[in-house]
């Protein structure tokens, strides 16, 4: 996830009352759309007449008044008679044209990253992320060398009795020993001997004991991710300055 510079007092910009309330509805979507695709602050033409539903909003223009999706072309309007956004062949000393099919946020890169900044963020991220990884690897290599071991218990106690976890993962679905026929062995064979039927039954009990289990480990991970109070929600954590590492949600775990 993203995020896009402004400053608090924008609400005070002549330009920014100038734009209205569909203007400047449209402006922020525009700005976080360009952030989100790394565009350096251009939008299709036929994206900024989509970008917003306007269904619910009514603006005046002129002596009519335009109602639900019609305020997208009188938004664009706005954002370009404001001069928020420019269309090609504007006079805009700071901004690029920008070509037939596109408009381009005012300004955009004198206040947002461009994309060659978030790429290289981005993989100076991947890069701390896997020096983080390896020097974990390594701790745990030198742990297992001296004798030291470490085991975490699931946060949460299976709710299925036929499946048994430790350490987040699960160990052994079965509770009790399954029927064994004395004719056909261990083997699921499709037959219509009862002794078989219930080694078949007790097979498709197990696989479905299994399959929820880990279901609802998977929606638990989540919730503990999403209520993390290190990482809150993004599963990243910097443990010093510019060591990120993946975050355990320990303190999660235990107000769980």
């Amino acid at each position: 996830m993203g995020w896009i510079r402004a400053e608090d007092d924008f609400y005070d910009n002549d330009k920014m009352l100038a734009a209205g309330s569909i203007g400047r509805d449209l402006y922020w979507h525009g700005l976080g759309w360009c952030n989100r695709n790394l565009t350096d602050g251009l939008i299709p033409k036929q994206r900024a007449l989509l970008m917003v539903d306007f269904t619910d909003a009514a603006a005046v223009d002129g002596t009519r008044v335009v109602k639900g999706q019609a305020c997208a072309p009188l938004a664009v309007k706005r954002l370009l008679g404001a001069a928020l956004w420019h269309e090609d062949g504007h006079d805009c000393p700071t901004c690029r044209q920008p070509g037939p099919n596109h408009y381009i946020v005012h300004d955009f890169l004198e206040f947002q990253f461009s994309r060659a900044t978030q790429l290289k963020k981005r993989e100076e991220a991947k890069e701390r992320m896997s020096a983080a990884r390896g020097a974990r690897s390594q701790n745990v290599r030198a742990n297992i060398e001296e004798g030291s071991t470490e085991v975490r218990l699931t946060p949460s106690p299976s709710p299925n009795p036929l499946v048994k976890k430790a350490g987040g993962h699960v160990t052994e679905v079965s509770e009790t020993a399954p029927p064994i026929c004395s004719k056909h062995g261990e083997t699921n064979a499709d037959t219509p001997c009862r002794t078989c039927m219930k080694r078949r039954e007790w097979a498709e009990a197990q696989a479905n004991a299994l399959e929820r289990d880990q279901l609802e480990h998977r929606r638990r991970l989540k919730e503990l991710r999403d209520n993390c109070p290190q990482c809150a929600g993004t599963n990243l954590v910097e443990v010093h300055e510019g060591l990120v590492v993946k975050c355990e949600h320990h303190q999660a775990v235990s107000h769980a």
